[in-house]
């Protein structure tokens, strides 16, 4: 889930994980779901003919997509350390 070419639709190489979180959504608390939820889509979502240029840019200078996504990566290691994925 992570690269360093940083493009935010690289994480769409992490589909297998993505199916994984959400397959196994009852592993987490209420509020975890929810986190899951919006970090997937920031990084689904996301666009730039939508957005415009600027707040495009805005957003991703934010760095949300990145936080979402060491997020997805912090519940997959929570799944394997349950031994749950």
């Amino acid at each position: 889930m992570l690269s360093p070419q940083g493009w935010d639709y690289v994480l769409l190489v992490a589909t297998p994980a993505v199916m994984l979180l959400l397959d196994r959504l009852e592993e987490f608390r209420p509020a975890a779901r929810w986190l899951l939820f919006a970090s997937l889509a920031s990084a689904g979502l996301t666009f730039w003919d939508v957005l415009g240029r600027e707040p495009y840019r805005a957003f991703m200078m934010s760095r949300v997509i990145t936080v979402g996504a060491l997020f997805e990566v912090a519940l997959i290691i929570h799944l394997r350390a349950r031994r749950a994925a």
